[in-house]
């Protein structure tokens, strides 16, 4: 099935198509209405061979902007199951365990070098194949229907199953489907098995089938491949009742809650670049230049300020240059669209950062709140005073620190102010 055909079935005429092209660790955005014309300039930019994959978003856009962007999708139209490797650098899950469990006991100066992303082999996609039947037969089962699209990636597999009346309130819904899945289906036997929980994610891009897979370096035991629509046949919607009764099956201490809201306001004495700098004088040498500012925007209220890299992976992440970023608006947010950061919320990220720091950042980031509210983190609200002869701040104890970062959004959720007069939006191209 070439890219037009393949438009074809994901798209109804004149339904926006939104696109992400991956070349030289940067992501470009393309939009278009029409079918032919995104065919078009898609087989025109593979056929170049300069992109290491070209992307899509499977989900209904309600084209009022040229953004892809959560509030840019009016409702699901698919639910995607991604069934990759675990590890994805040539190693099996054991000895990239042994490797990281080496690599932390070496000094600062003697740690290994990360090793490359490699494709897939025949023997890999083989397992994940298997993996892939289980999750159909057991979805077949569950949900009474089949997929309507399964689709080679060229390193893992994708099965889509039709849906209708989903809209994004259900993210939480479908987050929770996927954890099912998560927890029955992950394994850690040669490469390992992993269902990715971040599909879910309205605006999540995925390999635009029919392109090729160029990502890592080609040889003849991992080539590159091209990705494809294996089957499409049509098939009946899933139910809303019937994800319903699939997520009721997800683990109690690991279900994702739904979003209530309400988020803690930042503290008005609160500068993010003074943390930065604290904590980059603070953490390890070789985590440090991660922790710094590459530079920042304003959109809809709220500032994006893109970090060098991803101190929770321990490395810069490839693709989209903005990967990585504080939220600053109403409250703090984090962001991170990587598969080494799925689930990572603001309070996980702080955590991980004190712990790396070895010491809690003692001042206050959000404003305290009446007792109960959990937001009460700080015994000082002011910013510590320069004079040194002064008083020192009294350090948060963590008990309560952690109990306010347990409530704080994700990143993505933080709150927007779209009437705000001084949002400057960054739009990408149309042809």
């Amino acid at each position: 099935m070439n890219v037009n055909e393949t438009l074809t079935v994901l798209f109804k005429p004149e339904e926006v198509i939104a696109l992400g092209l991956l070349g030289n660790d940067t992501m470009q955005h393309k939009f278009s209405a029409s079918i032919d014309k995104a065919a078009a300039f898609v087989d025109s930019a593979d056929l170049s061979g300069q992109y290491e994959g070209i992307y899509v978003n499977l989900q209904h856009h309600n084209g009022q902007n040229k953004s892809i962007k959560k509030e840019d999708v009016d409702r699901y139209k698919y639910l995607l199951v991604d069934i990759d490797r675990m590890v994805k650098n040539g190693l099996t899950v054991s000895q990239d365990r042994d490797r990281k469990i080496l690599n932390d006991s070496r000094p600062k100066d003697a740690k290994l070098p990360r090793l490359p992303y490699v494709p897939a082999t025949q023997e890999e996609l083989d397992q994940l194949a298997t993996t892939r039947d289980k999750v159909r037969d057991f979805l077949h089962e569950k949900l009474g229907v089949l997929p309507t699209i399964v689709a080679a990636t060229g390193n893992g597999w994708h099965l889509l199953y039709w849906l209708e009346g989903i809209v994004p309130g259900d993210k939480t819904l479908l987050g929770n489907c996927l954890l099912v899945l998560s927890e029955k289906f992950d394994g850690d036997e040669g490469c390992g098995v992993g269902i990715d929980r971040s599909t879910a994610d309205e605006p999540q891009l995925v390999r635009m089938y029919g392109t090729w897979n160029r990502k890592g370096t080609s040889t003849s035991e991992r080539p590159h491949r091209q990705s494809s629509i294996v089957t499409h046949e049509v098939q009946a919607p899933v139910t809303k009742d019937g994800l319903v009764a699939l997520a009721l099956e997800a683990p109690s201490d690991k279900v994702v809650a739904a979003q209530s809201g309400e988020f803690p306001e930042l503290d008005e004495d609160f500068e993010y670049d003074h943390m930065l700098d604290w904590v980059h004088e603070r953490l390890p040498e070789h985590l440090a230049d991660l922790f710094m500012e590459e530079n920042s925007y304003e959109e809809g209220g709220v500032q994006h300020v893109t970090l060098a890299g991803c101190v929770n992976a321990g490395h810069k992440h490839r693709g989209d240059t903005n990967k990585t970023q504080l939220l600053i608006g109403k409250t703090l947010g984090y962001k991170c669209f990587s598969d080494d950061c799925e689930g990572v919320t603001i309070g996980v990220f702080l955590k991980k950062l004190w712990e790396l720091c070895g010491e809690i950042y003692p001042y206050a980031i959000w404003k305290k709140k009446e007792a109960g509210h959990g937001l009460d983190i700080a015994e000082d609200d002011e910013l510590a005073p320069q004079d040194e002869t002064a008083a020192e701040v009294k350090p948060v104890t963590w008990n309560r620190y952690a109990k306010a970062l347990d409530i704080v959004r994700e990143g993505k959720e933080v709150y927007t102010d779209p009437t705000a007069n001084n949002a400057r939006a960054r739009r990408p191209n149309m042809w």
